[in-house]
Order: C-alpha cells, then structure tokens, then sequence
C-alpha cells in the first residue's frame, strides 16, 4: 500500500495481546505497517473467497456435455408457456407503446422492459 492511496473508509478491528505482538511482528519482517500488513493479506484472502464463491471448475467432459445442454435446451414446459402468455399480454410493441403514449390523457410515464422495442404500459393489471 503505497502513502498516496486514498483512503475513503475506516476499518477497526480488535484483538488479544498475543494477535496483536504476532501481527506486528510480520509486519515488520515484511517492512511494512502494521495497517499495510493486515490490509493487503485480508484483501488477498478475500479475493480468494470469493473467486471460490462466484466461479466453477468443470471436468471437461462435464463442460461438453453442459455446453450440448446449452445448445440443445429442452422444450418449454407449461410453466414456461404460462408465463409467457403472461407477458404477452401485458407487453406491447414499442410502435403500439408509443401510440398509446400520445394518447394516454394522464400523461402517465412508460416504462421499458428488455430492448427499446418493447415497453409496459403503465397500471398494467395483468
């Protein structure tokens, strides 16, 4: 950690003697502050957590046989379709969407979902 980092946020911590003398002690056989220390071995440590936490390792057999699911997704059940038709009736083509816009008399605000050409109409019941 170099003296023109800037520092934004404050972290305290608490700790025996024991702790205390062990820290500082490495610190000092790395040359570094205690601060420094503590700081640049936590962070380490943290991103190792949570590379472990948001990444997967994957046999390559098991990456073949993933990527063959991928390319071949399995037909849409009729939770699927549900919901589907769901959003169907409650989305409409940006060219309608805008229309309604000029004629709403509220003025009311509309909404985008997704990609510019699809948008909700507002106090959408359905």
């Amino acid at each position: 950690m170099g003296a023109t980092a800037n520092k934004e946020s404050r972290l305290n911590i608490r700790c025996n003697t024991h702790a205390r003398a062990l820290l500082d002690l490495a610190a000092s056989y790395a040359h570094q502050s205690v601060s420094e220390f503590v700081l640049s071995h936590a962070l380490a440590s943290a991103e190792k957590v949570v590379q472990q936490q948001e990444s997967i390792t994957l046999k390559p057999e098991d990456l073949a046989a993933f990527l063959a699911m991928l390319d071949a997704p399995a037909a849409p059940n009729a939770a699927l379709q549900e919901a589907l038709r769901q959003r169907n009736a409650r989305v409409v083509l940006w060219t309608e969407c805008a229309f309604a816009r000029w004629i709403n008399p509220l003025r009311q605000p509309v909404f985008t979902v997704g990609s510019p050409r699809w948008c909700r109409l507002p106090n959408s019941t359905t």
